[in-house]
């Protein structure tokens, strides 16, 4: 959807709701947050409310998640091969006893719109406008990747402390797709995750 797109109320509502947690994790001084929560109930477009998060990580308002790939990924993509291409997935991904510095989640899920791409040589998913894996199949971090489907429901855990040494925890995605099991079986089990 483009930016210059009008927002709702219900949109507004729902930046309000990101914002806010963001102030509650620390992210957002008083200052900062009353005046990005005035800007938001008074935007009229997505591409204002877009600038709210523009310095922020996830959670952003759902409506502003396309799960779109970028074209020169998308060229790559073709370019490799795509197996599979599965876009606008319905899902969450939680993060399980996860650190990063100055960040710390026992348990916290946040919804998210995925893609999920599978080409002869790696594996691709992206939540939300975040790539959150990326690892070639010959790769060593690919046994840090556990990937499962059961029906349409499609579960990707990664190993935080495997890609990032300052962090550490489980990353759980869960998107619903009917590729589910295509996509589990071509990437198959990492050899680590062999039992």
């Amino acid at each position: 959807m483009a930016d210059d797109l009008r927002i709702g109320f219900e949109e507004r509502e729902a930046t309000v709701a990101a914002l806010g947690s963001h102030f509650s994790a620390g992210r957002l001084t008083t200052v900062e947050y009353e005046e990005r929560t005035a800007r938001a109930t008074a935007a009229a477009t997505r591409e204002q409310v877009r600038s709210l998060f523009a310095d922020l990580p996830p959670p952003h308002p759902p409506f502003l998640e396309t799960a779109a790939l970028p074209e020169p990924l998308r060229a790559a993509l073709a370019a490799e091969g795509t197996l599979v291409l599965a876009e606008r997935l319905p899902g969450e991904v939680t993060y399980r006893s996860y650190r990063a510095p100055g960040v710390h989640h026992r348990r916290r899920t946040v919804p998210v719109l995925g893609t999920v791409a599978v080409t002869g040589r790696r594996l691709l998913v992206w939540a939300g406008d975040t790539k959150q894996v990326d690892v070639p199949f010959d790769h060593p971090l690919r046994a840090a990747i556990e990937v499962t489907a059961e029906a349409d429901l499609l579960r990707i855990v990664v190993d935080a402390g495997a890609f990032h040494p300052s962090r550490s925890g489980r990353i759980e995605i869960r998107l619903r797709t009917s590729r589910a099991r295509d996509v589990a079986n071509l990437f198959g089990p990492g050899p680590a995750n062999r039992r």
